[in-house]
């Protein structure tokens, strides 16, 4: 993971959507705590009030005009890049960045903006990288499925981990904000990736198999799409997914809260540990 400053432009843009956040809560009948958004540092403060200018130490980072950006796969780090740097108007995205995919612009022109979000789609991307770079061509989809549900969840709990409050208000300026939950669970986080199915049907009937090509370079993050949709199938009927899941859950706090990032990675590292054995391991 690395962290890059975010642009002035960009860090504006955040000062504004967490301004207008706390002005729409204070008219609102039924607030909800801008600390949910982000973390607890912003109970009854405003972002500009925390925002550290200087950081030094990786806590610091998460409280400065930061972005994190993982590093393990050069697409998916490009993809960040573009999400979270490139600069637009308020509330829509960057067309460099919905250009690389028909999902973006799905996501877009066809009222998914209240369930799916950019985030989500690209860890679902780098979920389906990862689960057909280690089972290659194998035709056991209910096999896939658990790779899958496994990589989805380790990449979101992952990057949460590291997201700093910056990112966070950049996915509030770009009205993209949908899983702002400071306690989160794995059975959340799986929940979030069957939210995905219906929108990813959408986008074969669409697209065909064009729906999963990152352009400029044609690359397809999913190789063979009627596997994958066979393990959609199963991930929205099997309850024994659930019941592999449930005895590795707990809720996960991400180290924006109290807890020092250190601790909270440790715990989270455990967590993943004993949900990777009862999901794909058995």
């Amino acid at each position: 993971m690395k962290y890059i400053k975010n642009s002035k432009h960009n860090h504006e843009q955040v000062k504004i959507a967490y301004n207008v956040l706390r002005e729409s809560n204070e008219s609102s009948q039924v607030p909800i705590p801008i600390e949910l958004f982000g973390g607890i540092d912003l109970h009854n403060k405003d972002y500009v009030d925390i925002v550290n200018q200087n950081p030094k130490l990786e806590d610091e980072y998460l409280r400065g005009p930061y972005i994190a950006i993982p590093t393990t796969n050069p697409i998916i780090t490009e993809l960040y890049e573009s999400y979270y740097l490139l600069e637009c108007e308020l509330a829509t995205l960057p067309k460099d960045f919905s250009d690389r995919s028909s999902l973006f612009t799905q996501m877009e022109t066809h009222n998914y903006r209240l369930s799916v979000s950019s985030p989500m789609i690209i860890a679902f991307m780098d979920a389906c990288l990862n689960t057909e770079q280690k089972l290659g061509s194998t035709q056991d989809f209910e096999k896939f499925c658990y790779y899958l549900v496994y990589n989805y969840i380790e990449h979101v709990s992952m990057m949460d981990h590291y997201m700093t409050y910056e990112q966070k208000g950049m996915e509030l300026a770009r009205n993209d904000l949908i899983y702002w939950c400071a306690n989160y669970s794995f059975a959340h986080i799986t929940n979030q990736l069957v939210d995905l199915v219906p929108f990813i049907f959408e986008g074969v009937k669409k697209n065909g198999n064009d729906a999963f090509v990152l352009q400029p370079n044609g690359i397809h993050f999913i190789k063979d799409s009627e596997r994958l949709l066979e393990a959609f199938k199963l991930l929205k009927t099997k309850q024994s997914i659930w019941s592999r899941i449930s005895p590795a859950d707990g809720y996960l706090v991400h180290p924006r809260g109290p807890r020092p990032i250190l601790d909270s990675r440790k715990n989270l590292e455990r967590y993943l540990i004993k949900l990777k054995k009862l999901l794909i391991t058995k």
